[in-house]
């Protein structure tokens, strides 16, 4: 059985990554993994989470990044599977997960969820260490791979597009439900 840590935003936080990270780590359980998660809060009271997330960062607060770091170091993955977005992570353009990623010495799965086609000088950078940082990044597109290749530098041969969408609706008021929930 594999030990697998997920990185970023986990519900009940309303994001579209949180549901991602979710169903991800249910995907994983499904498939006979042990998974726990490290979840990114953006308020201070943080959130009512489930089980599974066991230990949380202030989206802000460089010190939990140092304290996630030893908290990976114990619960002792076999790989790590970061859930990416600049605005999710603290520090310039989300440079604090760096500071995290380098005090671990886990293989790091990376999954882009945004891939910028004009990155400012402090993105590219971070992506360019995510890049060092991680074992594979993961794409939604082959127009995200492209962006990656071209603009940012990195190896085609690193890079792996993995689709995915969302969750099939009954009907049109529990669509406009969702996207009511999601704008609150």
């Amino acid at each position: 059985m594999k030990r697998v840590l997920v990185i970023g935003n986990h519900l009940p936080r309303k994001c579209g990554i949180a549901t991602f990270t979710e169903d991800l780590a249910d995907s994983l359980e499904s498939a006979g993994a042990e998974v726990a998660v490290i979840a990114m809060n953006d308020r201070e009271e943080g959130y009512d989470y489930p089980e599974r997330v066991q230990f949380t960062i202030s989206q802000e607060n460089a010190d939990d990044y140092v304290r996630a770091a030893e908290f990976t170091r114990k619960y002792d993955p076999d790989v790590i599977s970061l859930q990416h977005e600049f605005g999710i992570f603290g520090g310039k353009s989300g440079a604090l997960i760096l500071d995290y990623l380098e005090r671990v010495k886990v293989p790091v799965v990376t999954k882009l969820h945004t891939v910028l086609r004009e990155p400012t000088p402090e993105q590219l950078s971070v992506m360019k260490r995510l890049d060092r940082l991680s074992a594979r990044l993961m794409v939604m597109s082959e127009r995200g791979r492209d962006f990656l290749v071209e603009i940012y530098g990195i190896e085609k041969s690193r890079i792996d597009i993995v689709h995915h969408g969302i969750h099939p609706l009954k009907n049109t008021e529990e669509a406009l439900e969702s996207e009511r929930a999601l704008l609150e």
